[in-house]
């Protein structure tokens, strides 16, 4: 039998309690992680797709109808949303121009709300992520502390100090500690990068709103000198 498993079976209630913990902990990391990777992956793909569409076609209807057909990701979502928004308000733009500039600001807040909106989609699975990161190794320091403290009452018992005796306790000690660490670190590597990954799409986000809405604003004007 493995040193890894003796030692498990001599740890008390408590310290098996910590350790099953600590793997639910590690494996709520690695779930989320996985599954973030792929959903980021499938995001990157639209994205892309998005910009690119935007960029070659001018007019914004053909480009909205084109984006509608694109894997769902953050632009995609917004594309979509902004759709709407402008559907809501499509009457007021027939107004005077000066009304429309008051109609551009109205949309610009929408967007900027759709924008918060969308963040916090995105930050989907971050709280656990940052939750684990800081409380796993305090978790797995308990487990030490219990695993020492098993150790000094071994000693203190049997009047001893050979590695028999403090070996176990050791060994639990170490077990808990290592676990705590299993689980934080890659907690702390995935809430970076899907961090940066946010940061990312948020300003992807940020600089189409503003692209959209020049596009838009461009668009009225147009309107308005043909009506003239």
């Amino acid at each position: 039998m493995s040193p890894l498993l003796q030692s498990l079976q001599q740890s008390g209630p408590l310290a098996i309690s910590i350790l099953l913990l600590l793997l639910i902990c590690s494996v709520s990391v690695w779930t989320i992680l996985i599954s973030k990777i792929l959903v980021w992956k499938k995001y990157r793909s639209s994205n892309t797709d998005v910009l690119r569409i935007f960029e070659e076609e001018n007019n914004l209807v053909q480009f909205i109808e084109q984006t509608k057909q694109c894997s769902e990701g953050p632009l995609q979502r917004f594309v979509i949303d902004a759709n709407h928004e402008i559907d809501q308000v499509k009457p007021l733009t027939q107004s005077k121009i000066e009304h429309r500039s008051e109609l551009i600001d109205l949309l610009d807040r929408s967007f900027e709300a759709m924008i918060v909106h969308e963040e916090l989609k995105l930050r989907t699975g971050q709280s656990t992520l940052a939750t684990i990161s800081v409380t796993a190794p305090f978790v797995g320091l308990l487990g030490t502390v219990l695993g020492v403290i098993d150790t000094f009452q071994g000693i203190s018992q049997l009047q001893s100090v050979e590695l028999t005796v403090v070996g176990p306790g050791i060994s639990e000690a170490l077990v808990a500690t290592g676990a705590g660490l299993f689980a934080a670190i890659p907690a702390v590597v995935a809430y970076n990068l899907f961090n940066s990954y946010i940061r990312d799409s948020v300003e992807q986000i940020e600089s189409l709103s503003l692209k959209f809405l020049q596009r838009l604003h461009l668009q009225f004007l147009l309107t308005n000198e043909k009506k003239n």
